[in-house]
């Protein structure tokens, strides 16, 4: 924060310049914003606790105040959660930002994060720091509103304003409501809406993508063992199917999860080509919550270890055809051709890899050689008879394979499970301008299939305007 000598000075104000003059607080912080970040609010709470400090919170409680990107949504929760330690007030259209912190006070423009970032460097002010004798001005206007009189009325060209005192009731009824609009209707990344015009706030675009599923595609890169025998680097594979054809056959589950999530998107939206897929706004929050609880389904499943655990998990991950299927991360001695365990399906390739490279080393001394200088204890011990020269160079390729290639495990693959979803707003550009778009709705439209039919009516609002434009 930069300013000039006087009672008011000039100031530049960044996120982290408000975040130190707020910390600094001793005795009182009188803080009037449209939103606030979480971070902000925990600092606000730090300063009770630790310092004891008397606060005053004013907050727009619109949810455009959320939206227009003034402040982060799970801020509200928390404010909501402090009314009383806050002293949390709420008032209309808060768009002048006023921070007092003991004897000074902050005015200053907040930014829009849906319309534009914080500007790495600030080279015109954009704040004004005031003396004392000011922020006791504005703590008595803010405390204590007065009419401006007659006389004043003629010096001051603009009507004066008064904020209204409200219950602390009153507050926490106007927070609630916006927090229900909120998780109806989430609010998307301000840093996906910038320079965006909403379109309608009715709808959303999705992008969804699955991760982890598809294992045939997993690889294991050889390059790092390679490296360690230059003269045959180029007779050697650069990569490993960690599973094989074979094998991914039998892990039918995350096939299974796959045509889930599928249907789940054929039940909820309506899919417009490249852009991705378009829902109702008011049916994302329950969309997410049925992807979350059918990855939740799948990793119970395939986690589960006890009876008990097989029992309560959903049956669909569990049997196949009538047939109960074993878990892929239930590992048994006795584990079967037909039916392998996850855990048994990565051993059984790790150690075909580690066959592959003992092939290799058993027709070159040199290579040979080489593996065993990788762990000098156990060559002394081959040297001295204590150990079998292939047992020591298949020890350090366990080694090797696990630390220098990172072979896959199963929490590892199941851990990378997921289903990453993308929200943005539908935009005007986008509805009334892209051709494509257009086409893609106009195709659906006039198409003969029943189930295409049932979505059209069900999405009409969404694109009647622009297809009849």
């Amino acid at each position: 924060m930069h300013s000039n000598q006087g009672d008011i000075r000039f100031a530049k104000v960044s996120s982290r310049d408000l975040h130190n003059f707020i910390g600094s607080a001793n005795k009182k912080v009188i803080i009037a914003k449209p939103g606030y970040l979480i971070s902000e609010v925990d600092l606000l709470l730090e300063l009770i606790n630790r310092k004891e400090i008397a606060c005053t919170v004013y907050i727009d409680a619109d949810e455009n105040a959320i939206r227009w990107g003034f402040g982060e949504n799970d801020s509200l929760l928390k404010l909501h959660e402090n009314i009383t330690n806050l002293n949390l007030k709420t008032a209309e259209r808060i768009r002048l930002s006023i921070v007092i912190v003991d004897d000074q006070a902050l005015v200053f423009v907040p930014v829009a994060l849906s319309w534009e970032k914080e500007p790495e460097e600030i080279n015109y002010p954009n704040g004004l720091l005031c003396s004392a004798q000011i922020a006791q001005s504005f703590i008595d206007q803010l405390e204590k509103p007065t009419e401006l009189s007659e006389k004043e009325r003629k010096v001051i060209p603009f009507p004066g304003c008064s904020i209204p005192q409200k219950t602390k009731e009153k507050v926490s009824t106007e927070l609630k409501g916006t927090i229900e609009k909120l998780e109806k209707n989430p609010p998307i990344d301000p840093a996906k809406l910038r320079r965006i015009t909403i379109y309608r706030n009715n709808y959303k675009l999705l992008k969804v993508e699955l991760r982890g599923v598809n294992v045939r595609s997993k690889t294991v890169n050889l390059n790092p063992i390679n490296s360690l025998f230059p003269n045959a680097n180029e007779r050697l594979r650069a990569s490993w199917k960690a599973f094989s054809k074979e094998d991914t056959e039998k892990i039918w589950q995350l096939r299974r999860f796959t045509e889930e999530i599928a249907e789940i998107i054929e039940n909820h939206t309506l899919n417009v080509g490249r852009f991705g897929y378009l829902i109702k706004a008011q049916d994302l929050t329950k969309f997410r919550k049925r992807i979350e609880d059918e990855k939740g389904d799948l990793l119970s499943a395939l986690k589960a270890k006890t009876e008990e655990e097989v029992q309560n998990a959903n049956k669909k991950y569990i049997y196949q055809e009538n047939k109960q299927a074993k878990l892929f991360t239930q590992a048994e001695d006795n584990t079967s051709d037909n039916v392998k365990t996850l855990g048994s399906l990565l051993d059984g390739s790790r150690n075909s890899l580690k066959k592959y490279f003992m092939h290799f080393i058993a027709s070159n001394p040199e290579a040979k050689k080489t593996l065993l200088e990788q762990n000098r204890a156990v060559m002394k011990m081959v040297e001295q008879g204590h150990i079998q020269g292939d047992r020591a160079m298949e020890g350090i390729l366990d080694e090797l394979i696990s630390h220098r290639l990172r072979f896959p495990n199963p929490k590892e693959l199941l851990d990378s499970v997921d289903v990453i979803i993308d929200a943005y707003d539908a935009s005007d550009e986008l509805l009334y301008e892209n051709e494509e778009f257009k086409r893609c709705l106009q195709a659906l439209k006039t198409s003969q299939n029943e189930e295409d039919q049932i979505k059209i009516r069900k999405f009409s609002d969404a694109f009647e305007t622009q297809i009849e434009a």
